[in-house]
């Protein structure tokens, strides 16, 4: 027998069914990452390839880098394009070195004069790709150019522009000098008054930089119009015309000599771009050079482009030929509400881009209100005209016109157009109306002129401080004074114990000594057409009174002012005509003295007159007692309409 014990084993246990398949566990892969930064790269770690900032410089707080610049793309791609990149400048740079190497010395000099001034010296390259607009000069091969005249008096007209500037790359139509002196000219005279919408100090800074890529407020679209529009004021110099001083006076006419020298020669300049090609017609030239600019930034708002579309519609109402110009009305307002500029002033912090953009709404409003009609746009309600030198650079003061704070309290802006838009306003509320007219409200809006007027400080009387600038606002408001006084009865005691009357032939000869006094101060061409807008208002408000010999007088001494200016304006032979029309529709004959301003200006056409030629409806004009001339009920329902008005008194005169 066995000594050692039996080992007794435990039965087995009957099988429960097959073990499941346990899943086999694989190790997960690492993430491939096709760029690493810089600081990963070097160190040769693992990089999680997040941007900005990957997990391992963000835990150890270090700066963190890629060469590349997405994370789709290689290190290789990524060097093959900048290698690309640097080969292309270079050749752009060989380019321009060539140009300054192989073209004149005039040339060469405008071309090293850009790069300096320019941040990106392949930019100028671009520039002069484009048309060779950087030239400072016509083709040498230009017979205007090569014309020794027409360069001394060019760089004579430079020497006496109280502004110096460059007219490349803003127009291909004139050299320095007659550019310089036409943009002075714009600033001194209609850019001063009656289109005011422009900031001179941040559009020269513009204009001298004379990069077209970064500029905000000037553009070459808005040059050409600016020059447009003082071409087309230019007078004809008389005998007894001097020049009173160095400056602006005489700038003109140097102008002038230039254009009668050119026209003398029979020369002709052509500037041929695409399908370009204009004469030396300066008005014509300057005209097609802004069309052919609108063509390029209309479909883009900006400022520049506003305000050059509001210039070309005055243009277009000198010439008195073109209804583009109700386009370009319509167009620059529609453009002036896409920019929203209130925005913009809630939004920059900037305080002379403020200045630019509250500037430019209030002046156009004002220049709006200038047409004898209630404003197309409304009244901005952006409390600054214009800022101080010493505001201080977060805060910007609210005030008005004449440095006065402007709060919440304040009820408007005290300026002439804001209140003619008031009496406006008020004399067609009063027309519409089929109550009885409030005199006593009219009166109190002549109070309120006359107060107005002598709170003025005395540096903007022209009592005491007589300059074009001032007697033009004189002339402002004389001209509401008339339309306040127009509607009254003549025979009236209005105001001071004297007659509607009294008052209307007091007003009228204010204006006349005012515009008198200024053409014989002043060259026959150094005017603007506010001067003209004063004297037409003074014959419409003395042709009730014609038959009385004072006001014979100074309506002659007014259409003699009317007539120089058809010399500059033609559409002004169309305010002359309508004058004449209100003569003969009131029963009335224009006085024997002032037949010569009137003979021969009858226009051949009137229906391509500008339906936005304003004119005072014929119930504004006639304000006499008794019986209403059998004329004036044929034109009288004629509103506010000059073309209306003329091809009505053409048909009744046939």
């Amino acid at each position: 027998m066995d000594s050692q014990p039996r080992r007794i084993l435990k039965p087995l246990l009957p099988s429960t069914g097959p073990k499941p398949n346990r899943p086999i566990l694989v190790a997960p892969k690492r993430l491939k990452r096709i760029v690493a930064c810089e600081a990963c790269r070097v160190k040769k770690t693992k990089c999680s390839g997040e941007r900005p900032i990957c997990s391992r410089c963000k835990t150890l707080d270090i700066d963190c880098e890629y060469a590349v610049e997405s994370g789709d793309e290689n290190r290789r791609v990524t060097l093959k394009r900048r290698y690309d990149q640097v080969e292309a400048e270079r050749d752009q740079l060989r380019e321009l070195f060539d140009l300054i190497r192989e073209r004149p010395d005039t040339e060469a000099y405008e071309f090293f004069r850009r790069i300096r001034t320019s941040s990106d010296s392949v930019q100028v390259l671009r520039l002069v790709r484009q048309a060779h607009i950087l030239l400072p000069n016509p083709t040498p091969t230009s017979p205007v150019s090569s014309h020794p005249e027409i360069e001394k008096l060019d760089s004579e007209a430079l020497r006496r522009s109280p502004l110096k500037l460059r007219a490349r790359p803003w127009t291909l139509v004139a050299r320095d000098g007659i550019v310089s002196s036409l943009v002075s000219s714009f600033f001194a005279w209609d850019g001063n008054y009656m289109t005011p919408f422009i900031d001179l100090k941040c559009f020269l800074k513009n204009m001298d930089a004379g990069n077209l890529a970064v500029t905000e407020f000037c553009s070459p679209f808005l040059v050409n119009a600016i020059c447009c529009v003082s071409v087309s004021g230019l007078g004809h110099e008389t005998e007894n015309s001097m020049p009173r001083a160095e400056g602006i006076c005489g700038v003109r006419a140097q102008i002038q000599t230039t254009i009668c020298l050119v026209s003398s020669l029979n020369l002709s300049q052509a500037f041929t771009d695409g399908n370009l090609a204009v004469s030396y017609d300066l008005i014509k030239a300057f005209d097609a050079e802004a069309r052919r600019h609108l063509g390029h930034v209309r479909e883009t708002p900006s400022l520049a482009t506003v305000q050059g579309l509001l210039i070309m519609f005055v243009v277009s109402c000198y010439l008195g030929q073109d209804k583009a110009g109700v386009i370009y009305r319509h167009l620059g307002y529609d453009m002036l509400d896409r920019l929203y500029i209130e925005n913009r002033l809630e939004t920059t912090r900037d305080p002379l881009a403020k200045q630019v953009y509250c500037k430019a709404q209030w002046g156009i409003y004002c220049y709006e209100s200038f047409h004898g009609r209630l404003p197309a746009i409304r009244m901005p309600i952006v409390p600054r005209l214009f800022h101080l030198p010493e505001w201080d650079q977060e805060v910007c003061r609210n005030i008005d016109i004449l440095n006065e704070p402007y709060t919440s309290a304040s009820y408007r802006p005290p300026f002439a157009p804001v209140f003619e838009h008031e009496v406006s306003q008020f004399n067609k509320d009063v027309l519409e109306s089929e109550t009885p007219e409030n005199l006593g409200a009219r009166k109190r809006l002549y109070e309120r002129l006359k107060a107005l007027r002598k709170a003025l400080p005395s540096h903007l009387r022209n009592e005491r401080n007589s300059t074009p600038g001032t007697n033009i606002l004189r002339i402002h408001f004389d001209e509401i004074a008339m339309f306040i006084l127009r509607p009254v009865q003549a025979e009236l005691i209005f105001a001071d114990e004297a007659t509607t009357r009294d008052l209307r032939i007091e007003h009228c000869q204010y204006v006349v000594e005012v515009a008198e006094c200024h053409f014989r101060t002043q060259l026959s061409s150094d005017y603007t057409i506010m001067f003209m807008h004063g004297c037409f208002h003074v014959c419409l408000t003395l042709v009730p009174f014609l038959d009385e010999t004072i006001c014979q007088d100074l309506f002659t001494r007014a259409a003699g002012a009317l007539r120089r200016g058809v010399w500059d304006i033609p559409a002004m032979r169309l305010v002359m005509s309508a004058i004449e029309a209100v003569v003969w529709a009131m029963g009335k004959k224009v006085p024997p003295a002032a037949r010569a301003s009137f003979m021969g200006e009858a226009p051949k056409d009137v229906k391509d007159v500008s339906p936005e030629w304003g004119f005072p409806q014929m119930e504004y004009v006639q304000s006499l007692p008794g019986r209403e001339p059998e004329n004036l009920r044929e034109i009288s329902e004629v509103r506010g309409s000059l073309g209306a008005l003329l091809e009505k008194w053409n048909a009744l005169t046939l």
